[in-house]
């Protein structure tokens, strides 16, 4: 095998740093700070539920390449998880609620299998990760940091919008050779949940999924998903 035409270029998938780190701290900054500030702005309490939590799936397809988010294509996300949202704060239409996933699935699709080779370099002999063939890779992550903000629109009906920040640990590299397999995400999106009893809700949303290693690694082409997904949710807990 080729080793060197298997070893990806430095130069073909390096990206900007800081508008992607200046991102990452902006959304770490919000998913921090809004729900605090929220819950200070709260005056006197309302009957908002303690916990509402469920499954769902999501599914990207074809992830973008190019710009500053991200640099590889063609790759597909498919995610299992569980989403936990916690109100802190409403105001008529509008509430904000804390929100955390548990993601215990993450699978893309086509990520390279890797070996050692040797590759001669300035005359000295060098061990490097070369690519060997392609894969699907499993995942399993944690978004602590998320918020969420909703507009009542209808008697059973909310659009929301939401954001987070959390980490992804992989079985190998991705989504290049000599990355890392351990990932920051960062996500925002938006979407409907439709009310169809008092405790239990319907969840449909889009996000855009970045995961990166922040330039931690040699490589950091990042990899992006725009993810469709559906879930189911029931409201846990007392009423204040």
């Amino acid at each position: 095998m080729d080793a060197g035409r298997r070893t990806h270029a430095l130069s073909r998938h390096r990206l900007p740093r800081r508008p992607v780190d200046r991102a990452f701290a902006f959304l770490a900054a919000a998913a921090l700070c809004v729900p605090a500030a929220a819950a200070r702005a709260q005056g006197t309490p309302s009957p908002l539920p303690i916990w509402t939590i469920g499954p769902y799936v999501g599914v990207a397809a074809n992830s973008p390449g190019g710009g500053d988010w991200g640099g590889v294509s063609d790759r597909n996300h498919l995610f299992i998880g569980v989403r936990g949202t916690a109100p802190v704060f409403r105001w008529e239409a509008l509430s904000f609620a804390y929100a955390a996933e548990l993601t215990p699935v993450l699978i893309i699709s086509d990520n390279p299998l890797y070996k050692s080779a040797i590759v001669v370099r300035g005359g000295q002999a060098q061990i490097v990760e070369v690519e060997d063939g392609t894969a699907p890779v499993y995942g399993a992550g944690f978004s602590p940091l998320g918020l969420e903000g909703r507009i009542r629109t209808a008697p059973h009906a909310q659009v929301f919008g939401a954001l987070a920040i959390g980490l992804v640990w992989f079985t190998r590299d991705v989504p290049v050779a000599n990355s890392r397999a351990v990932n920051i995400t960062a996500e925002m999106g938006f979407g409907l949940l439709w009310e169809y009893s008092e405790r239990q809700r319907m969840r449909f949303g889009y996000k855009f999924h970045h995961l990166s290693n922040s330039w931690t690694a040699v490589e950091n082409p990042g990899l992006n998903g725009n993810v469709f997904y559906i879930g189911w949710e029931i409201t846990v807990g007392a009423r204040p």
